[in-house]
């Protein structure tokens, strides 16, 4: 990751993300423009490395995105020690169930909706100590009925 100066997004939105007090944020570029790059920075700055439990998640409205904001996160944070997981629906080679599944203590968790939504209802997911949620290309997903009838 070669950086040199920050785009435009990231020189508005990264001060907001990153200084207390910490504010909802709505924020829209580009693709390219480097918004994965915010709250990828976002969630690594607010996770306390000493607590195993979920701290950060972000929500993505398909599998490929779940897993680009993945590789990104895994780059951003290779030195931190912080944690974590991707919530994707399984394939058939290994398929876990709920039931059988061990409570996520990841730091970040990175998944879909009907995924992240099964884990939570199984109690699987714990939101309590949660600090930051991302909802990635959130327009896609409030423009998916099956997501909004997720229960």
């Amino acid at each position: 990751m070669k950086f040199e100066r920050p785009s435009k997004i990231q020189s508005i939105s990264l001060p907001m993300i990153l200084t207390p007090p910490y504010k909802n944020l709505i924020a829209q570029a580009h693709n390219g423009s480097g918004k994965t790059t915010c709250f990828v920075l976002g969630m690594l700055s607010r996770i306390d490395p000493k607590l195993a439990a979920p701290q950060a998640l972000c929500i993505c409205p398909t599998r490929e995105l779940a897993i680009q904001n993945m590789e990104v996160l895994l780059k951003m944070g290779k030195f931190t020690g912080i944690t974590s997981e991707l919530g994707l629906p399984p394939d058939k080679a290994n398929y876990i169930s709920n039931a059988k599944r061990a409570p996520v203590t990841a730091q970040v968790i990175i998944g879909t909706p009907g995924t992240i939504n099964s884990w939570i209802t199984a109690k699987k997911l714990g939101t309590s100590e949660l600090k930051i949620l991302v909802f990635d290309e959130a327009d896609h997903m409030l423009a998916n009925v099956s997501f909004i009838n997720t229960e």
